[in-house]
């Protein structure tokens, strides 16, 4: 809990290094901005607002089951028309980029805002019995985890619309905004293209196939609270930007063999996260189709698969996920800064893992432990 409290504070204090280029982690003096008008403007709060009422509107226009299943899902449109908005911009009013782009700190500043702003609204109409409580937590625990796992407004579901059409989204347009800025001031280095584009590629892969999102024990089970909120509104777009604000603010380079590997390291674990997602949903949507692969039943007639990625480790996807962290990662250089981001990312990213085991434990029981037996090890085979 320390940790979620303390973190949008440590995030900001990360970005403001890397603003002011004082990204060695140590460096002192620490210069930090002491007037207001250094984290917040109504040129960010305007690009923030416009940015969710925007997808907002991608949401809320989704099209029937039918269509979708033949189209392309909306949040993955909304990337791609963004994206073309801005390439746009880049090439017909270049000093839009550059003042988005100047706008980083502030755009942190108003979104931590908002998320504060929003919890606390959602907070008190569930108090208010406005909207009707799924948890009887006491007041703190409602505040953090929230009383609803779902929350409408109009046609969207709330949590899963700041998951994947903000957070996600955001993410994807904030490596792109660091990208075009870099290429507007002729200072794009092979890192930063590394960073930016593969992290583009991640974000675009997940949005394509955000059955998978939906599909999540985390997705469908944590409650719509400040955890929740600052997950995705903070660290998903701002933390995980950070290796592409870093190599664009030191112009970071590495030797062509450092970055021919880095290339080869982000591939390895993009291969085998994309792979064992696609190998499990294509399994639950079709057993038949695997019924070479072994498996044993564990809820309601459903089955879980105990072969090909998943026969190896319980979490085949965590694994190719801190794979690719530890390539961006790697793309900005050894550094303290560096290494601190990369510590709070694994460290997050196993939290996850043990609590989304002990919800599928709460859930599926002795199936679960069953499972567990098969497949002991959650990460690296014979290890852990």
């Amino acid at each position: 809990m320390a940790t979620m409290l303390g973190g949008p504070l440590l995030l900001l204090y990360l970005i403001i290094r890397c603003e002011k280029n004082q990204c060695v982690l140590f460096q002192l003096p620490v210069v930090l901005p002491n007037h207001l008008s250094a984290y917040f403007s109504s040129t960010a709060a305007l690009l923030v607002f416009g940015f969710i009422s925007l997808m907002y509107l991608f949401s809320s226009s989704k099209p029937s089951n039918a269509r979708k299943m033949q189209g392309l899902p909306p949040s993955f449109m909304a990337l791609l028309i963004m994206s073309l908005i801005m390439v746009g911009l880049t090439w017909f009013k270049p000093e839009a980029i550059s003042i988005a782009h100047g706008e980083y700190l502030r755009l942190f500043s108003v979104t931590l805002a908002f998320g504060i702003a929003l919890n606390t609204l959602i907070f008190l109409l569930a108090q208010a019995n406005i909207i009707a409580k799924e948890r009887d937590y006491c007041f703190p625990m409602a505040f953090f985890f929230g009383n609803r796992t779902q929350v409408m407004v109009g046609r969207v579901e709330l949590k899963y619309f700041l998951y994947a059409n903000v957070g996600l989204v955001a993410w994807g347009i904030l490596d792109l905004l660091i990208l075009l800025n870099a290429v507007l001031e002729e200072s794009v280095t092979p890192s930063l293209l590394l960073i930016a584009v593969s992290q583009y590629v991640y974000v675009a892969h997940q949005l394509l196939f955000e059955n998978f999102l939906r599909s999540r024990p985390f997705v469908e089970l944590e409650g719509l609270g400040f955890f929740w909120i600052m997950r995705v509104l903070l660290y998903q777009p701002y933390l995980h930007s950070l290796p592409a604000f870093y190599a664009a603010t030191t112009g970071v380079e590495l030797t062509k063999p450092a970055l021919m590997a880095n290339c080869v390291f982000f591939l390895f674990g993009f291969v085998i996260y994309i792979s064992s997602l696609h190998q499990k949903e294509n399994f639950v949507a079709d057993p038949v189709a695997y019924k070479n692969f072994k498996s044993l039943p564990y809820y309601q007639g459903k089955r879980v698969m105990v072969s090909g990625y998943w026969g190896l480790v319980q979490k085949p996807d965590y694994l190719g996920y801190m794979i690719m962290w530890m390539s961006w990662s790697l793309a900005c250089g050894i550094n303290g800064l560096t290494v601190l981001v990369l510590l709070i990312v694994y460290a997050s990213t196993i939290f996850m893992m043990f609590q989304t085991t002990k919800l599928k434990q709460l859930k599926y029981g002795s199936a679960w432990n069953r499972y567990m037996n098969l497949v002991p090890y959650k990460l690296i085979p014979n290890i852990f």
